[in-house]
């Protein structure tokens, strides 16, 4: 019974540091455009059905160039969950594939 309840207290205490993040789309825009993720947060792209994500270079991001990172992330029209185990710590740049001609990134 001890072992349950600190289990229990262990699983309560560690999901109190995690949180959802949610990032939508207004109009062309992501929003928020840029986040702080920790580990065991969950990144959900809660998008129109019009928007996608792929993650870039930042040199892509930079010039706005729709060519998918080798191992990055990608996420269809409408977004879903990006799982953060596919993540490395650093710095992530992504776009709207069908709008990045008109500066729809994050």
């Amino acid at each position: 019974m001890k072992k349950s309840l600190l289990i229990v207290a262990l699983l309560l205490h560690l999901s109190g540091f995690s949180k959802i993040i949610v990032i939508t789309n207004w109009g062309a825009n992501f929003s928020p455009a840029d986040t702080t993720v920790t580990i065991g947060d969950t990144i959900k792209f809660s998008l129109g059905n019009t928007h996608n994500v792929l993650e870039v270079s930042q040199e892509d991001w930079d010039a706005e160039q729709n060519i998918a990172l080798s191992g990055g992330f990608s996420l269809p029209l409408g977004g879903g969950i990006l799982p953060t185990a596919q993540l490395t710590p650093g710095t992530h740049y992504y776009i709207c594939t069908p709008h990045i001609t008109i500066g729809m990134k994050g």
